[in-house]
């Protein structure tokens, strides 16, 4: 870097140069405050009055041929520095600094560099201003033909101050002339494009003050000091103008003019940029830069800034653009040094790589500047964290401006201290990919969706892992530790049950993992359930795994004790380590089979809200299955006896199902007495099919489906193949009579008979009203609501048979969930959630563009909680809803699958699944891309007013389908399928369903 070199010897050398040119008149010594005791001070004369006016001279306007780069790509370069001269003092030969100039030309222009500003002199003068070669040769002969020779702009940044301390030795004349004539023999001698003057600062010391106390005074020392300032740069300029019309001349500006102020007191304003520098050219220099452009002293314009970006008292843009709007009034071309020797230091503002480029950058923004130069030719060659790499990428077009202002953001892990049952620790986020980062001294490569993914395994205690990038450092602190099981149910005890009921048994363990249960002696495989688990982080190498076991017949009058439940697992982890663990849960007991039929005579339970979640009391699970229903507030059932399962006490009811304590009122012993059921009204409305009922009491129902079997899957046993139900049927409990004959629907109805019959199931009595469907397998689910007369309302939600027209409801997955909680979802190459919202987003459009009522749920800004996300559905009376959702699982797991809860809703999971894979299949080519329609109960699919679906378009861990996700023309392809699907799906229903009608009963 040029350091400042403020000289004193110029003001003696200028006031003997304005004596000479006869500037000032002799001036009689005067008093003047402020100067050193001993002083003696010169007064003014009186000026001279002429009688006669002198003819003006006119100067011809000189033409000058320059030329300057198109956009500069410049270094500074110093002779003894950046190429060798020398050899322990020794001057090396021609022909080795020849070779030495070669190579540095070399290591230049492989950066691409078109220019070279050479530093005249250093601790030495490195040149000569004999023309006629009679003193040794300069060095800077070696290098301005070489340089020129391959095409290079070559510019000579000449230090003023220097050559005035070497001619300090002279008469006041020969100063002057001397200092001209140098000048004039340097330009001549040196034939390049351009010399840039500097050094040409004063101060006031003792020489300074002797100076003007010797011929200058009366005019005001500073005033002086900025004169003589001023009269030697133009002496200097001139010099080369009228020796070479082809050399321009340049001037350095390594400090601001003055910084901005303004004095409220006395309104002066002073319009130097927005800095608080602590040295101004004007005020500590004695150079009033401003006015030497002004006035046409130089041609072009070299800024120097030491400040960064974001220095507090010289910002690199607030120095740059001022003097680029000084550039643009004088119609100069601007060129900017930039201090690169700093880059990746503590100084302000440059400890980022990425400083020099965004400099260059920012210095391109200004219309006036035509390049940039580097202060540095190490610093460009150490490269320091990549900056010139990075620089490089700028001037050949390949830097990725948008990622310049990206930093490295960690998604995974969210904190740098923790412990972790995983046995593998996933990191993901992104990062600027103009600039590499690094874990444990491996470089890590962002994937095409601008992020990256990858995974360590861990080993069992302290892991200490650090990733770099730019000049970020973050240093994980993981302690592994190894659980192999994670609580299990039923876990409280002792847990009495019915005989002959099914108890889930149920644990959280390492995916992977080999699970058991013991229960009476009997060994029961835990299967690791097929997708997601609500409450259970994606991201996470756990899994649930279950099992059932139906429990023995009770016996009459005595308990059986079947003893404790226990759970073994055992995990091998990727370095062969084995792990195992156990764990007790509750004692069963069976209840004993009473002596005589019970009577139920006791409390009744009142549900207190509509759409109440109900359970099967013939299990212990506490999952909702599609075939306990959920029923309206004010339903009646008796109480029989509490149990508690995890922690939650529910109540068993006389008609087998199992209900929350905190969803019922419990009310006085009343029976029921008689109810007869009867039919007051029944039609259509619109597309909805709907039957009134006259009951006495408000009485529990439930739904089944006729030719629609579950089958056992990982998740339970409510998997359906293929939804084909010819009936469904509403069973009722607690009625004693039926007043209602057969039902014929409308043609609008998806039902075309109905017709009542009882029968008796565990010595109750059910009554039944079966309604025969217009289409094997088009329903759409039910609602029901009774009235303060106790009257029962079923609203069945019609089919569509086109999408024009269809109210969807869809639910991009994941986002804000809790208050300000942002959920971002699996995390794999790329984040669930962006994939999520961006395929629901286009979803949206291709639905409305198709006709259809779509409401999409703002997940992106708004909570949604995420249990609540399908009854909010339910206020909009929906055909459809649809919670769009990317899966997870290892980095080979691929393809496309779609859950479902309720048997209807099957057949909307399948069409869509198996569109979407049609897509996978360009993605990953000819393989199973479609994983099909299953079930799971998840929050957003347990409703059984519509069908509603969960659809896992693809594996975020998968690479080739996660930069998929990510793909905007996929996303569409996505959403599209998506909406091919809900096309086929509504396409099945070959009848219209719109219409109000009267049914006959």
């Amino acid at each position: 870097m040029i350091m400042k070199k403020p000289f004193s010897k110029i003001v003696g050398v200028l006031l003997s140069v304005f004596m000479t040119v006869g500037l000032f008149p002799a001036i009689p010594a005067i008093a003047e405050e402020g100067l050193p005791e001993g002083y003696t001070v010169i007064a003014p004369q009186a000026p001279i009055n002429r009688d006669e006016e002198l003819p003006v001279y006119v100067p011809e306007e000189p033409s000058y041929l320059y030329s300057f780069p198109d956009y500069m790509k410049g270094v500074f370069v110093t002779p003894g520095v950046d190429f060798a001269i020398k050899n322990d003092g020794v001057l090396l030969s021609d022909e080795e600094i020849a070779a030495n100039v070669e190579n540095l030309l070399d290591r230049i222009t492989a950066r691409g560099l078109n220019t070279l500003i050479v530093e005249t002199s250093a601790d030495e003068v490195y040149y000569s201003t004999d023309i006629n070669n009679t003193v040794e040769k300069s060095v800077l002969e070696y290098i301005i033909s070489p340089a020129k020779a391959r095409g290079m702009f070559v510019y000579l940044n000449f230090q003023i101050d220097t050559l005035m301390s070497s001619l300090s030795g002279l008469t006041i004349d020969d100063r002057i002339n001397k200092f001209a004539i140098d000048i004039r023999q340097f330009t001549v001698k040196y034939p390049c494009d351009g010399i840039i003057f500097d050094g040409y600062y004063a101060s006031k010391d003792g020489v300074s003050v002797s100076d003007y106390l010797a011929g200058g005074s009366g005019i005001g020392f500073d005033n002086y000091l900025l004169d003589n300032n001023s009269y030697i740069f133009s002496l200097a300029a001139a010099a080369v103008h009228k020796t070479d019309n082809t050399i321009p001349v340049g001037i350095a500006l390594e400090d601001v003019w003055e910084n901005y102020e303004s004095d409220e007191e006395t309104g002066n304003v002073v319009n130097g940029p927005a800095t608080s520098a602590g040295f101004e050219a004007l005020s500590n220099g004695y150079a009033d830069t401003l006015s030497y452009i002004k006035n046409g002293y130089a041609d072009f314009m070299l800024v120097k800034t030491d400040g960064a970006i974001g220095d507090s008292n010289e910002p690199f843009k607030a120095v740059t653009s001022w003097w680029g709007n000084v550039a643009a009034e004088s119609g100069l071309p601007m060129y900017i040094a930039h201090a690169n020797e700093k880059i990746c230091t503590d100084n302000e503002g440059w400890y980022s790589p990425d400083e020099l480029v965004k400099q260059v950058i920012a210095a391109e923004e200004i219309e006036s500047c035509k390049g940039s130069a580097f202060t540095s030719l190490y610093a460009l060659e150490d490269n320091e964290l990549e900056s010139t790499t990075v620089l490089e990428k700028h001037y050949s077009d390949s830097l990725d401006i948008e990622g310049l202002n990206s930093e490295l953001e960690m998604t995974l892990p969210t904190s740098t201290n923790f412990k972790t049952e995983e046995p593998y620790q996933i990191f993901a986020g992104s990062f600027d990919p103009n600039f590499p980062i690094y874990y444990q001294g491996n470089e890590v490569v962002l994937n095409e969706a601008g992020r990256f993914y990858f995974r360590i395994d861990l080993e069992v205690g302290l892991n200490i892992i650090k990733l770099q990038s730019k000049a970020k450092t973050i240093t994980y602190n993981i302690t592994r530790t190894v659980t192999v099981l994670k609580g299990m149910s039923p876990s409280e005890g002792p847990l009495y049950v019915d005989g002959e009921t099914t108890l889930s048994i149920d644990t959280i363990g390492y995916k992977g993992s080999s699970i058991t249960a013991s229960v009476n002696g009997k060994i029961i495989e835990l299967n690791e359930t097929d997708g997601q688990t609500e409450g259970l982080d994606p991201n996470s190498s756990y899994a649930k795994f279950q099992g059932y076991y139906t429990v023995p017949k009770g016996k009459i009058g005595e308990e059986i004790n079947l003893g404790n439940v226990e759970i073994f697992g055992s995990y091998t982890s990727p370095n062969g380590t084995k792990f195992t663990a156990g764990l007790t849960g509750a004692q069963i007991i069976i209840n004993a089979v009473p002596e005589t039929a019970q009577a139920f005579d006791g409390s009744l339970l009142r549900i207190k809200s509509e759409n109440t979640m109900t359970y099967r009391a013939s299990t212990t699970s506490t999952n909702p299955t599609p075939d306990a229903t959920r029923l309206p507030a004010g339903t009646l059932d008796y109480y029989v006896k509490s149990v508690t399962l995890d922690g939650t006490e529910y109540y068993v009811t006389n008609s087998g199902r199992r209900v929350k304590a905190s969803a019922v009122d419990v009310l006085p012993n009343e029976p029921l007495g008689a109810n007869p059921i009867g039919i007051t009204s029944a039609g259509t409305r619109g597309t909805d099919t709907f039957i009134t009922f006259s009951l006495s009491k408000a009485i529990p129902y439930n739904v089944s489906y006729n030719g629609a079997d579950y089958v056992n899957g990982d998740n339970g046993s409510h998997y359906v193949k293929n939804f084909k139900a010819t009936s469904v049927s509403i069973i009722f409990d607690y009625v004693t009579s039926i007043s209602a004959g057969d039902i014929n629907f409308p043609s609008t109805s998806e039902f075309t008979t109905g017709k009542f019959d009882t029968y008796e199931l565990s010595g109750l009595k059910k009554t039944r009203l079966t309604l025969y469907l217009r289409e094997d397998g088009v329903y759409c689910g039910i609602s029901g609501s009774y009235d303060q007369n106790g009257n029962l309302t079923l609203n069945f939600n019609g089919s569509e048979n086109s999408i024009s027209g269809a109210t969807i409801v869809i639910d991009p997955g994941h986002g804000y969930t809790e208050a300000e909680s942002f959920d971002p979802g699996a995390i794999g190459h790329i984040k669930e959630q962006t994939a999520n919202l961006a395929i629901a987003k286009y979803l949206e459009a291709y639905l409305k563009d198709a006709g259809a009522n779509v409401i999409r749920l703002k997940t992106e800004s708004e909570r949604y909680v995420t249990k609540e996300r399908a009854s909010i559905a339910r206020q909009y009376d929906p055909d459809i809803f649809i919670s769009v959702h990317c899966n997870s699982a290892g980095s080979s797991a691929f393809g496309t699958e779609a859950y479902y809860f309720t048997p209807f809703s099957e057949p909307l999971a399948r069409y869509v699944s198996a569109s979407i894979a049609t897509v996978l299949d360009d993605v990953n080519g000819s393989v199973k891309n479609d994983r099909g329609a299953k079930y799971n109960y998840f929050y957003v699919t347990q409703q059984q007013e519509f069908p509603s679906i969960l659809v896992e378009t693809a594996f975020v861990t998968n690479y080739n389908e996660a930069m998929a996700l990510a793909d905007d023309g996929y996303q569409r392809r996505f959403a599209k399928a998506i909406m091919n699907g809900v096309e086929q799906y509504f396409n099945r229903t070959s009848y219209s369903s719109y219409g109000d009608g009267t049914a006959s009963f």
